[in-house]
């Protein structure tokens, strides 16, 4: 085929499954062409097996879209081209696979059959085994048996597999109940039981599978239908190759007619264009004028209104300063001389409140550092927590990872396939469970488990049950006893245990990593100084929540904190002020509940502002100190626990917003600090 025909029979396909859902990306299409590329180059030097691997790439790459029909194609035709044993095999094993997908068990088993040919004996087994699989889904049993029995042999005389043996019995069994043979049943339930390959050997014996006992009539009846059957499948490729070239001859046509108009329709948009763009341009050339002629009106009008109004404020000023003159004379040395004197008084008075505002600055600034200091070793030991879980899993993953990478390659190459999938699962498992279970709950897990491995008669039952318990793998262990039976079980068990281990590091790196980011982000925002000249829109409920971060270890040991956070809009304010009264305010709760309470924060929207309320379980305010909490330098704390300008500093900022600040309290009970805040 050429390269031309590729390319149309490629426009059809596409067409027919992209209004199914399947399509190539660019991409696709890209490596699709650079294969055909190839496959020209490699026939001008009648390289037929370059053009066969070009192929199946093709065949290949579609296959992974979904996109059988086509996969189909470029497969078969790759069998043209090829005579490498290797080369064969993949394509009949893929056509067998695809096949098998459509449910064309017919076609699936055909293929099977052809790749045995090429097989070593060890897959031969498989093969065999996937055979009677497909048998059985169309309902001959008779012949899924004979396939079942043929895998059955060659895995007895090479001694393969105890697993597999087993599996293909249990297949033989049921084969043989759907077509009524007792005798054989019998027989294949005895050596169901047998324990090893010798007795499997002996129980099954010499007896040749049910259809290979033919007779040589049968055998030559056998041949002329398969005959008859190949016929019929040369006559339908050939009717199907007619037709494809019929529909390619149409395409072919199509696409002609279809240039005649694209070409058409070319040159009279083209026609159109110009003449859009010279219309533009006079259009373009018009506007200009006018602009420009109106630029020009505006302009005299303008000097017209300047010249007019320049001439009558001449003749009001002259009429003014004629009337004046003698009187300005007089008044304005006096106008000099005070207001000379109220500059020197502004200047004094800006001077003065520059220090008042640089002062309480300073004392907010002060306030809000000694607060910090207060924080710094609780947050010193917040961090260190997560760094040190960082720390331990690196060192988890790093041991893990280097004796993974010794033992995975092995464990490839030395169990089965069905043993490898189970395997993946098994790890799959163990890696999605993010339950967390107590040391008393393990240890009941680990026995239970123990017990059961030792029922069913999986060796090593105490270390597996372990290992199964570490990776996270402790329910529906029965889906797993054929791989904890296997005679690999030590190396499964301890490649799964690394590969599990190394996702759970992972896990907690990134666990201490977002809370180590989390603390680090409301330090730099509880620390950050704003411009105290702008306000800035605020979300009150974030503020506080940074502080309750920075706080977090002095609260966690004795505290419980309750939020009934309502939504609330956000408000132009100083942020860092504000920062700094729920600072203070969190702060003195702690200590008035001695690190053991609870603290409730609300926030509610009342019209237009905003409530947040602070109540705390501590010991409450005395009646006779009430009405002086909010002085300064008056505190209740030892001396060396406060300087007694907290809460004055707060109630100034409250005051700083057009806000207001008031408590509640109750000796023995408790107290409840209200900010109110204008949202406007």
């Amino acid at each position: 085929m050429t390269k031309k025909y590729y390319y149309i029979l490629g426009l059809m396909l596409f067409a027919y499954f992209g209004a199914n859902g399947q399509y190539l990306s660019a991409d696709d299409k890209q490596a699709i062409n650079e294969h055909l590329n190839e496959i020209e180059n490699a026939k001008e030097e009648n390289n037929k097996q370059a053009i066969a691997e070009h192929l199946y790439e093709i065949g290949f790459l579609y296959n992974n879209k979904k996109m059988e029909k086509e996969s189909i194609a470029y497969f078969k035709d790759a069998l043209n081209y090829t005579n490498q044993a290797t080369t064969k095999l993949r394509l009949y094993n893929n056509l067998g696979f695809i096949y098998q997908k459509l449910a064309d068990y017919k076609k699936a088993i055909e293929y099977f059959e052809l790749a045995l040919g090429y097989q070593r004996s060890q897959l031969k087994i498989s093969t065999y085994n996937r055979i009677g699989d497909l048998y059985v889904d169309n309902k001959n049993y008779k012949s899924a048996a004979f396939a079942f029995e043929k895998s059955l042999k060659l895995n007895v005389d090479l001694k393969y597999d105890k697993s597999t043996i087993k599996m293909t019995i249990e297949s033989l069994i049921d084969c043989y109940d759907k077509t009524g043979n007792t005798k054989k049943m019998v027989k294949y339930r005895k050596a169901l039981m047998a324990s090893n390959f010798a007795d499997v050997a002996q129980i099954i014996g010499t007896d040749t599978p049910a259809e290979a006992a033919a007779s040589p009539t049968a055998t030559r009846a056998m041949m002329d239908d398969f005959e008859k059957a190949l016929g019929a499948i040369v006559a339908d490729t050939a009717n199907m190759y007619r037709k494809y070239a019929k529909i390619i001859e149409i395409l072919e046509v199509q696409n002609q007619k279809l240039d005649s108009a694209k070409q058409a329709s070319f040159d009279s948009l083209k026609l159109i264009e110009i003449d859009l763009e010279t219309k533009t341009v006079e259009l373009i050339s018009k506007e200009d004028e006018l602009s420009y002629l109106g630029q020009v009106i505006k302009y005299q009008r303008l000097a017209l209104g300047i010249l007019v109004a320049l001439l009558l404020i001449i003749i009001v000023l002259s009429v003014i300063a004629v009337r004046n003159y003698h009187q300005k004379r007089k008044d304005n040395k006096l106008l000099e001389e005070q207001s000379f004197q109220l500059k020197e008084n502004n200047l004094e008075l800006k001077a003065t409140l520059d220090n008042l505002q640089a002062a309480q600055r300073k004392l907010v600034q002060s306030e809000k550092l000694a607060s910090l200091g207060q924080l710094v070793a609780g947050i010193a030991h917040e961090l260190n927590t997560p760094l040190g879980a960082i720390k331990s899993s690196i060192t988890n993953v790093n041991d893990t990872l280097r004796e993974t990478l010794i033992l995975l390659p092995k464990l490839i190459k030395t169990v089965s396939d069905f043993e490898f999938s189970r395997f993946l699962v098994l790890v799959e498992k163990g890696v999605a469970n993010t339950d967390h279970i107590t040391s008393r709950e393990e240890r009941a897990i680990k026995r239970n488990i123990r017990k059961f491995l030792e029922e069913k008669g999986v060796p090593n039952e105490s270390e597996v049950a372990d290992i199964l318990v570490d990776m996270g793998v402790y329910q529906h262990i029965e889906n797993f006893i054929l791989l904890l039976k296997s005679k690999h079980q030590e190396l499964i068990m301890k490649t799964g245990y690394n590969l599990a281990i190394q996702f759970k590091s992972t896990d907690n790196i990134n666990n201490a990593v977002n809370r180590a980011s989390k603390i680090i982000f409301a330090l730099k925002s509880y620390s950050h100084s704003s411009s105290e000249d702008e306000k800035q829109k605020v979300d009150i409920i974030k503020s506080i929540e940074t502080i309750l971060t920075l706080y977090h270890n002095q609260l966690k040991n004795g505290i419980v904190i309750e939020k009934n956070f309502r939504q609330i809009p956000e408000i132009s304010c100083f942020p860092d002020e504000l920062s700094q009264v729920w600072t203070n305010i969190i702060y003195n709760s702690i200590q008035a509940m001695s690190g053991n309470g609870k603290m409730t924060i609300s926030t509610v929207r009342d019209n237009q502002q905003i409530i947040i309320s602070f109540t705390d379980t501590g010991k409450g305010i005395p009646d006779e100190i009430k009405d002086r909490i909010f002085e300064p330098f008056f505190t209740t704390k030892k001396a060396g626990e406060g300087t007694g300008l907290g809460l004055d500093i707060i109630h100034k900022i409250i005051e700083k917003h057009d806000g207001e600040i008031t408590f509640e309290t109750e000796l023995g009970v408790g107290t409840t600090f209200f900010v109110k805040l204008p949202v406007v």
